[in-house]
């Protein structure tokens, strides 16, 4: 899910605008997809737009390979700190805890006050709240059963799955940077992709419910660690020019794959079989390879300037807020106006959508004006020294 404001991971400190604009296409597929999952599209299972809107879930996993790839550069490139791990989790602390606990606070202290708990599932979910408030909600949904803690009658909380992945990677990756060397660190890295893959494998082969494939960190940590590998690659000159070579390869074989299950499967969907087993590993490298060719040392960076349109960069810099607070918006969005306006479904369906995230904007907006840049101010008392190091000597430390 979306942490940073900004893309600042340059050996020089500076920072590439491509990163924010693949981060605002990352969430633009999300709020896409949320959004087309509740419009009423006739024959939904045929429908092309239907298939169309609900690939946006991989938005998610470009998210995955972002954080891996930006955290794990800043650790690498702040080990030699004093202050290294107490620097970083303060200044994560400040960019992610604001909205995530004023969130909190809203939904289980405020709405059970108006009257929004009001059913068996979501008083459930209330009495299970324990693991939203410790980041655990995607082992909530273990706890709970499955579906039942996830239940489509409420779209405030489902999506925290995804924050509760990323904080519990924050928790453990900065130990892993700092007491690892190059080879030991990339060995890892290795051994943490074929584990989540096995893992899935064991998910499918014995019956467990689909929902801790694509929940729980262990099954989702190769997302994460294909940006770590990235990061890794970057610092040292020849394995950047390999990776260089291998990413156009890996994104185009990776949107081949995807887009034959899209033609094979009626659409791409997180709950099929070949996705949760051996696909989430696919759009890591896809998106990988995709990331790679944004950096500036890329050719030139003349592929990351697909990604430097304001307008882009603009739903990257908001996209925290906005992946946190749409689902509140879209449970009180009706699709059901734009249904009945008579038009061709497909102008009705763009219609709303482009209506909806509209609405999106304004609070995430809000909420980075009134709430999280105040905070993310604080961040100058935890400041990095990467620039009295180099990246490279950092990488290579035992």
């Amino acid at each position: 899910m979306p942490r940073h404001g900004v893309a600042r991971l340059t050996e020089d400190g500076g920072r590439i605008d491509a990163l924010d604009g693949l981060r605002g296409l990352a969430i633009l597929l999300v709020m896409i997809f949320h959004l087309t999952l509740v419009y009423p599209f006739g024959a939904a299972e045929k429908s092309i737009l239907y298939m169309a809107g609900g690939i946006g879930w991989i938005g998610v996993d470009l998210f995955f390979v972002l954080s891996g790839f930006l955290i794990t550069g800043i650790l690498i490139d702040t080990k030699d700190n004093r202050n290294f791990f107490s620097n970083f989790f303060a200044r994560r602390t400040l960019r992610i805890f604001p909205l995530y606990y004023a969130t909190l606070i809203v939904v289980f202290l405020v709405m059970p006050a108006a009257g929004y708990f009001n059913t068996p599932e979501l008083n459930f979910i209330r009495e299970h709240q324990v693991f939203s408030w410790t980041y655990m909600t995607n082992w909530g949904f273990v706890a709970a059963g499955g579906a039942r803690f996830f239940n489509v009658e409420w779209l405030t909380l489902i999506h925290f799955w995804s924050l509760a992945i990323e904080e519990q990677f924050y928790l453990i990756w900065p130990f892993a940077v700092y007491f690892l060397n190059r080879r030991k660190f990339v060995g890892l890295c290795i051994l943490l992709m074929g584990g989540a893959v096995c893992g899935r494998l064991a998910v499918a082969a014995f019956g467990i419910p689909q929902g801790a494939a694509y929940t729980l960190t262990p099954f989702r940590i190769d997302t994460l660690v294909t940006g770590a590998l990235i990061a890794v690659a970057m610092r040292d000159r020849t394995a950047k020019q390999r990776v260089f070579a291998a990413a156009p390869w890996a994104a185009v074989i990776a949107a081949t794959l995807v887009l034959l299950v899209f033609m094979l499967r009626d659409g791409v969907w997180f709950a099929d079989r070949w996705m949760h087993t051996l696909g989430f590993s696919v759009l890591a490298i896809g998106w990988g390879g995709l990331l790679v060719m944004c950096l500036p040392d890329y050719r030139g960076g003349s592929m990351g300037l697909l990604f430097k349109p304001h307008w882009l960069r603009f739903f990257g810099k908001y996209s925290y807020g906005l992946y946190v607070i749409h689902p509140f918006v879209l449970a009180h969005f009706s699709p059901a106006p734009f249904a009945r306006l008579g038009m061709p479904e497909p102008i009705a369906a763009c219609l709303y959508i482009t209506c909806g995230i509209i609405a999106f904007v304004i609070p995430a907006w809000l909420s980075w004006h009134l709430l999280e840049k105040h905070f993310l101010k604080l961040k100058r008392f935890f400041a990095s020294a990467s620039d009295t190091a180099s990246p490279k000597r950092n990488l290579v430390r035992t």
